[in-house]
């Protein structure tokens, strides 16, 4: 024989383990809840007022910004060991990723960070590139050559390398 709710536990476990809610009987339109709150009646076959609050729509993830975030800030991380080669390709990488992610529809703020960090990688590669190149020719003629060992001479006396 299955175990009988005597009336006092609203919530008795039925045979299969299941809770069974109280019953309103509809004597009381603002019953009693287990937690001792009252809940209104419902009115013209309308939900209560909580339950007609208008959803967020969930935006969806957009793994290409996000990579394209990434892509920038690793982009202007290669900029400080003068990897510029690989600083100009991250940051069209960037670009890219941000371009993809689009979409037709507004950019977010992950795929505008990163276009700018990639514009800003790609420039500085390009001015990593031409410095370096300069630095390069300007070591080629010799009067500029004696004046660089000189400075490098200078810098390891001063700091004890040799």
């Amino acid at each position: 024989m299955p175990p009988q709710n005597n009336g006092q536990d609203p919530y008795w476990q039925n045979p299969n383990n299941q809770q069974i809610p109280p019953q309103n009987n509809g004597q009381n339109p603002y019953w009693q809840n287990p937690n001792n709150q009252q809940i209104p009646p419902q009115h013209n076959g309308q939900p209560p007022y909580w339950q007609d609050q208008p959803q967020r729509p969930r935006r969806e993830k957009n793994s290409f910004a996000a990579m394209s975030l990434i892509s920038g800030i690793f982009a202007i991380l290669t900029l400080c060991c003068f990897a510029f080669p690989v600083a100009i390709i991250c940051g069209v990488g960037a670009i890219c990723f941000a371009i993809i992610s689009k979409r037709g529809q507004a950019f977010r703020g992950t795929a505008i960070a990163g276009i700018i960090l990639g514009v800003i990688a790609i420039l500085l590669g390009v001015g990593e590139f031409f410095y370096a190149l300069t630095i390069t020719n300007l070591m080629k003629d010799p009067a500029n050559a004696a004046a660089f060992n000189q400075f490098f001479e200078q810098f390891q006396q001063q700091f004890g390398i040799n």
